[in-house]
């Protein structure tokens, strides 16, 4: 199978994950569970931020209006992961970037994908939470909600990035 046509079954399938995941399985009120991230994370390092953080917002716009949660939410905050995301794979998991040749993969991040991960997921969880919690929230409830859930989506996204977006 062709890798861009792989790479893009693979999102979709993503995709539609997270919409059922999003509309059907429910964790509490602590644990949210982002799976838009590792979409996110996998858009190649070549790609400007500005297209970048236009892909995210259409994509967090569609979840929002395909899932039943508050409008706005997640195209609010995969607009923030996608401002950041080119940013921290160019600077700080691979700094050697120019010489890859599309997708960031397991393969080519090695053994920063994990850290990449955590931190892509960290900051699209962070802002979700922040932003849904804008009103008057204890910082307990909020700091508890952002680690269990950044724990929980860390360890699905590391999970299916291997299996999905495995390389070449």
């Amino acid at each position: 199978m062709d890798h861009n046509l792989r790479y893009i079954a693979g999102c979709v399938l993503l995709f539609l994950l997270q919409i059922m995941v999003a509309n059907h399985i429910d964790l509490g009120p602590y644990i949210f569970i982002g799976l838009l991230p590792l979409i996110l994370m996998h858009i190649p390092a070549t790609t400007s931020d500005a297209l970048r953080m236009v892909i995210a917002f259409a994509l967090g716009l569609l979840l929002d209006i395909m899932t039943d949660g508050v409008p706005g939410l997640h195209a609010g905050a995969a607009t923030v992961l996608g401002a950041l995301c080119g940013t921290i794979y160019r600077n700080r998991i691979n700094t050697d970037w120019r010489n890859d040749s599309g997708v960031p993969t397991v393969r080519s991040i090695g053994p920063g994908y994990a850290l990449y991960a955590f931190i892509s997921t960290l900051i699209y969880v962070s802002a979700y939470i922040l932003l849904e919690c804008a009103t008057i929230r204890p910082f307990w409830f909020i700091l508890l909600r952002i680690l269990l859930s950044t724990a929980v989506s860390t360890l699905l996204t590391v999970i299916i990035g291997r299996s999905l977006f495995r390389g070449r």
